[in-house]
């Protein structure tokens, strides 16, 4: 049967990231890893290379950006009672940890790519 690229954008995955001692469930759309995202993803990596503070807090943005960009929801909330979750846009999520905007991000590209991640064992 024959595929619409509406259908295709709005296929969703979820990946699940063991962080801070607890299970964060990350729902994202597979579809929205294209090249522009990846070369998004390629400039941040490269973050410790930025000239001037000015190019290291856009590279930084870019993170939120990214999360903003491929997610769909998540359960990270802002409350202890969890009650009321942590906002997906890029102010809010300026607010959280580089950390853990790297391991979100990292989660997801290993849930796309397994193969590509795998540890290497030595023969």
């Amino acid at each position: 049967m024959p595929i619409s690229h509406s259908q295709a954008v709005s296929n969703e995955a979820i990946v699940t990231l063991e962080i801070y001692g607890g299970q964060l469930n990350l729902v994202y759309y597979p579809s929205k890893i294209t090249d522009e995202f990846l070369i998004k993803f390629g400039e941040l990596e490269s973050i410790q290379n930025a000239k001037t503070a000015e190019e290291a807090k856009e590279r930084l943005k870019k993170a939120s950006e990214l999360m903003v960009d491929v997610m769909k929801s998540w359960d990270y909330f802002e409350d202890d009672e969890q009650t009321k979750m942590w906002p997906l846009t890029v102010e809010s999520l300026a607010k959280l940890d580089f950390v853990l905007k790297m391991q979100c991000i990292y989660a997801i590209m290993r849930h796309m790519r397994p193969e590509g991640v795998k540890p290497q064992t030595r023969t």
